[in-house]
């Protein structure tokens, strides 16, 4: 169960990261028996005596980590470090006797006398020392670029925050490796590490973080010999089982007879093609067999038995397939690694089986309660889903989803608790990669940058404390209004906590999460921070693009705050009209640029913010002569929008002077009202009052279906001619309704030509 996540003081946080030993706690450490007690000295009153040493037949890769490294040496110390290439054996270019070696790699003379490096993984790191001289160092070019990089964090106290925005502080006292980072090798717990959020795009940002992960990305921008990944899991490519067979008879429902002997038969040799295919472009023999990504498969008989002999898992025939076709595939392929996924209908691991060392499983709980951590109650299938599968196969990677993919807007509070997922799956060794997907389409996504760098170094050490970790970046990052900062994240953390389905897929604007209290207080908590630092530019932009998506969900609720405040007493100036410049300014200095992960314009959503003083809304002409208990009012506080095509809007032929604008561009049901808002114990008629902007279309053709789902076929279609005046109509929806928690009323856009406003949906009561 998540627990409130500890806080450390900015006060003791700056003491901290003013000692000489700042970042130690995120090393994994492994200490060598002969550890050193006293700390090195590298540089002390600006000076320095070491030299950074890199063998010349060193990568590209390491040589450029080793001037990186005497660059921040110099920017941090003021100490000016020399970088000198040294040849297989000594000659006149290595430093004399007296000189300190600062050695970074193995390809050089000096590092024999370190003895030897072994078991550091794919991309561990040793930190050594002998006499003055100092080695970081790892058993791949990868390892050693890590090394370093944890040496500049570590030590220098470098922070890289996101890609463009990095700390580094000026020391010109004493700058020492501690004594608890010497002699000691560093293996990272999960052996594949990716962020798969915008922030973490940039090639060389991945690497500061020490993430070793590229899917989607290999198109990112990087330094020459510095295209340096983890081919542990394969994410570069990927093949669907579908395609594996070339009979159309062996494919069933979008994927294969995955029992059948003949499509085994004719998958084999086309992985086996594939691979050899990548072996021959330089690349490893790495494959993932996909099946096709829907809700459902409807197996063929023989694989359906299997399914059933085998716990029932849906997924137990696909398991076996690959299970096989791997097996086969080493045959002509010794190294050959093949991975599928455990997702959607296939999570649930079967009975009697065991999954072979050279596929990997990637176990995708996309239906788990996206509000908690994977190990809280309220995920025990997803969590029994995880457990059971570390009792099969000794290959895992975790799929973990951290975001509303419906809708990037609104405030996604579940950071500690994506954070309590990666702590709690360390202790299932069978777990080798964590792949943590945000929103991945756009950078400046709500709070990515904390939830990047904080992911980053757990994903190295789940051991470290996530509360200090937290606070760590909130200091450096938001400075003064750490501290507010850090009130907003708890408050709406904690009102999480109190909900049952805190953080639903999609229309989460209207939730309880965002109640009059809790978003007051959290508004409250970020003028705060806007206030502390209103004299540093940078600092304010930072918490500026902090309060857009808060902003966003005040903007959508807005007459109902007002409401609450007035029905609590009290007064809230919304101040809409700054808060819209805010909102305008934050968003194009964060680069957001997706709605969701269908893409979608946030621009448009934000130009089109009303900000306008509320007006009393007059009733509807088809309630004329009705007492106000016989009919109710649902204006947009009321309305599920689907923010890829619908936004609020200014509109002054609107009863309110507001409606929700369903933009051409998009066709989904753009507005919702769900039924659980009628009173109980009566029943409604239903009517929606809507227009057109413009006439584009015959007047015969649809502009919009009205209608309730469940179930489908309850739907009132509104043709072009109805609306031509383009002044509002009140259309009534087919049948009666009574209060129900499941059914919903939907307006759809079906011009993709002209816009669609809708004012208001309300009910009238059917009287007995």
């Amino acid at each position: 169960m998540s627990q409130p996540v500890p806080s450390v003081s900015r006060r003791h946080l700056l003491q901290l990261t003013a000692t000489a030993g700042v970042g130690a706690a995120a090393w994994q450490h492994l200490p060598r028996p002969a550890a050193a007690a006293e700390p090195l000295i590298i540089a002390d009153q600006g000076r320095s005596d070491y030299a950074v040493c890199v063998g010349s037949g060193e990568s590209a890769a390491v040589k450029y980590v080793a001037a990186e490294l005497v660059d921040l040496l110099r920017q941090v110390t003021g100490a000016e470090v020399p970088v000198l290439e040294i040849p297989a054996k000594e000659g006149t270019s290595a430093p004399g006797p007296d000189s300190h070696r600062l050695i970074v790699g193995t390809q050089n003379p000096y590092a024999a006398d370190f003895g030897p490096i072994t078991g550091l993984g794919d991309d561990g790191y040793t930190t050594r020392r002998h006499r003055h001289d100092l080695l970081v160092a790892g058993t791949s070019d990868l390892g050693t670029l890590h090394g370093v990089y944890a040496l500049i964090e570590g030590v220098l106290g470098v922070r890289w925050l996101t890609a463009t925005e990095t700390v580094v502080p000026r020391r010109t006292g004493r700058v020492a490796v501690p004594g608890s980072l010497l002699d000691t090798d560093s293996v990272p717990r999960f052996r594949f590490r990716h962020c798969h959020y915008g922030e973490a795009r940039p090639a060389m940002f991945r690497h500061h973080r020490q993430l070793n992960g590229r899917r989607d990305w290999f198109d990112a921008p990087v330094p020459p010999g510095l295209d340096l990944w983890s081919s542990y899991w394969p994410e570069e490519k990927y093949l669907f089982f579908r395609d594996l067979v070339d009979d159309a008879a062996l494919r069933q429902d979008d994927n294969i007879k995955f029992m059948s002997r003949e499509a085994r038969d004719q998958a084999v040799p086309k992985v086996v093609a594939f691979l050899k295919d990548r072996i021959a472009a330089g690349d490893d023999p790495v494959v993932g067999l996909i099946q096709w990504d829907r809700g459902t498969w409807q197996p063929d008989p023989d694989s359906r038995a299997f399914n059933e002999a085998h716990g029932g898992a849906a997924g137990a025939a696909m398991f076996d397939f690959v299970n096989e076709v791997a097996e086969r595939v080493a045959k002509i392929i010794p190294e050959a690694r093949l991975e599928t996924e455990a997702y959607v209908w296939s999570i649930a691991p079967p009975t009697g089986m065991r999954i072979r060392d050279n596929v990997v499983i990637t176990v995708c709980p996309i239906w788990a309660v996206r509000g908690q951590s994977l190990f809280h109650p309220a995920n025990e299938l997803q969590t029994g889903y995880l457990r059971g599968w570390a009792k099969l196969a000794d290959n895992l990677v975790l799929w973990d989803y951290q975001t509303s993919f419906q809708s990037y807007l609104e405030p996604f509070p579940q950071w500690f608790d994506g954070f309590e997922t990666i702590k709690e799956l360390a202790s299932i060794e069978q777990f080798q990669g964590v792949f943590v997907q945000g929103p991945w389409n756009t950078a400046g996504a709500e709070m990515g940058p904390l939830r990047v760098w904080v992911h980053s170094r757990l994903l190295r050490d789940p051991s470290l404390d996530t509360g200090e970790l937290v606070d760590e970046f909130l200091a450096a990052y938001f400075g003064d209004a750490a501290e507010s900062v850090r009130t907003y994240l708890d408050l709406l953390w904690h009102r999480k906590n109190e909900l049952e389905d805190p953080l639903p897929e999609g229309g989460r604007v209207q939730t309880p999460l965002f109640d009059y209290p809790t978003v007051r207080a959290a508004d409250q908590a970020l003028a705060r921070a806007e206030k502390a630092v209103r004299r540093d530019a940078a600092l304010l932009r930072r918490v500026q693009i902090a309060r857009f998506n808060l902003d966003y969900v005040i903007f959508m609720r807005a007459a109902g705050y007002r409401e609450d405040a007035r029905r609590a007493g009290e007064t809230w100036d919304l101040d809409l009209v700054r808060r819209k410049q805010r909102s305008q300014a934050a968003l194009k200095a964060s680069g957001f640029s997706k709605i969701n992960e269908g893409g979608g314009d946030p621009q448009f959503l934000v130009d089109n913010y009303y900000t306008g003083e509320p007006v009393p809304a007059a009733p509807p002409a088809a309630v004329d002569g009705l007492d106000p208990d016989q009919w109710h009012d649902f204006q947009e506080e009321a309305f599920t929008i689907w923010p890829l095509m619908t936004t609020i809007a200014d509109d002054p032929d609107a009863s309110d002077h507001r409606c929700a604008r369903m933009d051409p561009r998009g066709s989904e049901w753009g507005v919702q009202v769900r039924l659980n808002r009628l009173p109980e114990g009566a029943s409604w008629r239903l009517f929606v009052s809507l227009r057109i902007e413009a006439v584009t279309a015959p007047h015969t053709d649809v502009a919009a279906n009205l209608g309730v789902y469940p179930p489908f076929g309850v739907e009132a279609p509104v043709k072009i001619g109805d609306l031509a005046d383009r002044r509002y109509h009140e259309i009534e929806l087919p049948g009666s309704y009574q209060r129900d928690d499941e059914q919903f009323l939907f307006v759809h856009n079906i011009t993709n030509s002209t816009a669609i406003r809708v004012d208001r949906v309300f009910a009238v009561k059917i009287e007995e």
